[in-house]
């Protein structure tokens, strides 16, 4: 789902959607998306992550059972378009539980967690927090205990 960071990037691909590149530029995706897959699995409730594609921006909704990934990319013609208040997005949806999504996340976290701690942007924040990879397996440990 998600590949090793290199150089401020990572790509996202769930089942047969398409590649998406996104940048940690503006987010830290590796803490962002575990605390929003926590608090989704805590309130049985949906939860949105989101990632900058330049000039893109990237949502992907989750919910029990599907998975919707908007984009406002306006270069992709085999998805379908439509507009919001004059601006143009794409949306594709994918049915995978969010169980499966989570434990997804978990896997590609866990297989390159040093990358991952070193991914972030905010280097004051980064020389702040000394144990960003045991918080980052503190979380990852916890979204294991709510999927189980």
């Amino acid at each position: 789902m998600l590949s090793r960071p290199r150089y401020g990037w990572t790509h996202f691909k769930i089942l047969d959607s398409k590649e998406y590149s996104l940048s940690n530029v503006y987010d830290d995706i590796a803490f962002d998306w575990t605390e929003r897959a926590i608090l989704g699995l805590e309130s049985n409730c949906p939860f949105c992550v989101s990632g900058w594609m330049e000039p893109f921006e990237f949502y992907c909704t989750v919910s029990d059972y599907y998975c919707f990934i908007i984009t406002d990319e306006e270069e992709d013609e085999e998805i379908s378009d439509d507009y919001v208040d004059g601006e143009e997005y794409s949306m594709q949806v994918f049915h995978i539980k969010k169980e499966d999504f989570c434990r997804a996340l978990v896997e590609d976290l866990e297989r390159n967690l040093s990358a991952w701690d070193d991914f972030g942007w905010d280097s004051i924040r980064r020389r702040q927090d000394k144990d960003r990879c045991g918080e980052l397996r503190r979380r990852i440990q916890r979204i294991k205990e709510l999927i189980e």
